[in-house]
């Protein structure tokens, strides 16, 4: 009988154990296979992805999450099948720079570090010998092209959503669409600079949930739980790339604990307003959640504004009715022309006794335009709204649409207007926030314009149909250019012919050359 090295079997009884705990725990594999130092909320992060499905990370300024993403990219390829029929990491972020540039930078050091096999290239593919299909790949995709996750079911699929409010709603879909199994877990994480985000829009959801009746886990990194703020010991090099005492101080001196930039950046919470959005989306909450008990004053004027949509396009005509401050959705069409949507128009100031109408009369609007008064009662005022109209005050605002929305914006503010939740109307106010969200500003000089409806497009948006039909409804007409009740016309001097090239202007009034650099 040979003799038995129990030393040997011992040492590899103990290799084997040890391999297994490494694949249940990605903080153990990292510290044992890459000598790395993980602190707490950084062990938090990285230990949800193994009890979670889901992992939503808002984090501060200089947290170290792409590198903790890394980490958790590196132990999923080395403590699952290297085949990619099997295994599958994804990792995605808006840009290009940051897909291979922050998080493939990282894995590159992990995968050396931890003495993984395969190679990365370029274009940020990680393959293994015997197969042409990279086990991991980062993605950029075309901008809200949802075909590059498609075909992706393997057994074993990670996704890391790197800058996470960045990323559009529908890649997020996409990435749901390949982790349907048990095994499958998706990771994302970003600062929360972005309120309009479908990020935030998920934390939001998310958030009003008990613990266990959500889908995604939350986790929050602010400044003030990271070890410089904690007194947590870690090595002196990481309290080196970790946020700094003096950064944040620096940030209260030049933004104030009170601006966008230090709630998203220091405390890690999404501010009410991004620095490009236009609406503060926690009083437009406010005001939603008040709808139902909201009473207007008894004798309150009833206003309607009317926004035409150009149905060959998808968009809605929508007509709104301001009852005291009160905004009910009355009607969303589509395929209606100028004389059916003149009708229903007629219809409304009966039923509601509406005493003044605020219509859209910009492209196509101007079909409705000349026949209204074959509907309208002569005594109602009608008061024709030109985005592209002259501005009140050309260093606040670029044009009258860019007023108009400002002042809709103050106003919710104030408390002054009751805006409908998405579900009160059904189908009529559905996405409602989201079209609140998707109001952008530019700026010319000191003056605001507001981002294109073309735009608005392209990051997988709709028109803002309802949101426009609002704004006119609630136009308070005196207060910016001095009109009187009777007044006919809110414009410029000349209604532009959006026929003519020259002086084409698109649904939301903007001219072509609006959009050019100052």
């Amino acid at each position: 009988m040979a003799d038995i090295n129990f030393g040997a079997v011992a040492e590899q009884f103990t290799k084997k154990q040890q391999e297994k705990r490494m694949a249940q725990d990605p903080v153990l594999w990292a510290q044992e296979k890459c000598n790395a130092f993980i602190w707490s909320k950084q062990q938090e992060v990285m230990r949800s992805v193994v009890d979670h499905k889901r992992t939503l990370v808002a984090s501060c300024h200089a947290s170290g999450k792409t590198r903790l993403a890394s980490w958790v990219a590196g132990w999923w390829v080395d403590t699952h099948p290297k085949d990619p029929v099997q295994t599958r990491v994804v990792t995605t972020a808006p840009s290009w720079g940051q897909v291979r540039g922050a998080m493939w930078g990282y894995v590159e050091e992990v995968k050396k570090a931890a003495g993984i096999g395969g190679r990365i290239n370029g274009k940020a593919e990680w393959t293994f010998e015997g197969y042409s299909t990279p086990t991991a790949f980062g993605r950029k995709p075309s901008d809200y092209d949802e075909t590059t996750f498609q075909g992706i079911h393997p057994t074993y699929a990670l996704v890391i959503i790197d800058e996470a409010g960045g990323v559009p709603e529908s890649i997020f879909t996409s990435v749901e669409t390949i982790t349907t199994n048990k095994h499958a877990r998706i990771l994302a994480i970003a600062n929360p600079d972005d309120p309009t985000s479908y990020m935030a829009k998920v934390w939001a959801q998310q958030e009003k949930l008990p613990e266990k009746d959500r889908d995604w886990h939350l986790i929050t990194i602010s400044a003030f739980d990271t070890p410089n703020f904690t007194g947590e010991e870690v090595p002196e090099k990481v309290a080196d790339n970790l946020l700094q005492h003096s950064w944040v101080d620096d940030a209260v001196k030049r933004w104030g604990t009170e601006d966008p930039r230090y709630v998203a950046k220091v405390l890690a919470k999404f501010p009410d307003i991004g620095t490009d959005g236009l609406f503060n989306l926690g009083r437009v909450l406010i005001s939603q959640a008040g709808y139902k008990d909201f009473v207007p004053d008894d004798g309150a004027r009833a206003i309607l504004g009317v926004d035409v949509g150009l149905s060959k396009t998808g968009d809605y005509s929508v007509i709104v009715l301001n009852k005291g401050g009160k905004l009910t959705v009355l009607h969303k069409v589509k395929g209606y022309d100028g004389n059916m949507l003149a009708r229903l128009v007629g219809e409304c100031v009966k039923e509601y006794n509406v005493t003044e109408i605020r219509l859209d009369v910009v492209g196509v609007g101007r079909g409705v335009q000349v026949v209204l008064g074959n509907w309208v009662p002569s005594n109602v005022p009608v008061y024709y709204v030109v985005g592209n109209g002259q501005s009140p005050d050309k260093l606040r605002w670029y044009n009258y649409r860019a007023a108009m929305y400002d002042q809709f914006s103050e106003a919710i503010n104030r408390g002054d207007l009751s805006i409908p939740p998405d579900e009160f109307d059904g189908e009529k106010t559905e996405g409602l926030l989201d079209e609140f969200r998707s109001i952008k500003v530019e700026w010319r000089g000191s003056a605001i314009l507001l981002e294109g409806k073309d735009q608005i497009k392209k990051k997988g948006g709709h028109s803002p149909d309802v949101l426009d039909a609002m704004a006119y409804a609630s136009l308070d007409i005196a207060a910016l250019n001095g009109a009187t009740s009777g007044d006919d016309f809110v414009e410029s001097d000349t209604i532009l012919d959006n026929t003519n090239d020259e002086f084409w202007a698109d649904d939301w009034g903007n001219e072509p050359w609006s959009f050019a650099p100052a």
